[in-house]
């Protein structure tokens, strides 16, 4: 419990700080907000406010979900990657990225009944079955890929 309750804190500390939270605190990702992990919040906030049963996690959950919407929902799925201004960086759509979203809104659903979190959560459901649960995905790395940085990385400290 005491981990949880200091990583708590400084999510929520980090969360008035500096929101929306970037995806990771340093530069190679922009300092954009990949809505995957940052909806991943929703669920940590959830489970902090189940284990300390103190109703702001179930607020800044709530405040994270609506700025998703707000900024990455178009009607059919979630843009996956927005700018710290709110706007899309990308605008392709991204099952797997949905499917997290998707995951992180329906725990906050079980706690708040709100439909339209609902509606946007079977909207998203049936654009992902409609592709066929496939796509593309700016997360996933290839063989090739992981080879060819470890090449790279050899020829940079060979110089």
């Amino acid at each position: 419990k005491k981990i949880a309750d200091e990583i708590s804190q400084t999510l929520k500390n980090l969360h008035h700080k500096e929101f929306p939270i970037k995806y990771v605190n340093i530069s190679q990702f922009d300092n954009k907000i990949h809505v995957w992990g940052f909806g991943s919040l929703i669920n940590c906030y959830i489970n902090f406010y189940l284990i300390n049963e103190d109703e702001e996690y179930l607020k800044l959950a709530i405040e994270v979900a609506n700025w998703i919407i707000e900024h990455s929902w178009n009607g059919n799925f979630f843009y996956p990657i927005i700018n710290r201004d709110g706007t899309p960086d990308n605008t392709e759509f991204y099952p797997r990225s949905d499917a997290w979203v998707c995951n992180s809104l329906s725990e906050l659903y079980k706690h708040t009944q709100n439909k339209e979190h609902l509606s946007i959560i079977e909207q998203s459901l049936s654009q992902i079955e409609k592709d066929k649960y496939s796509g593309k995905e700016n997360h996933a790395g290839t063989y090739f890929r992981f080879y060819l940085r470890a090449f790279l990385k050899k020829i940079r400290i060979t110089k």
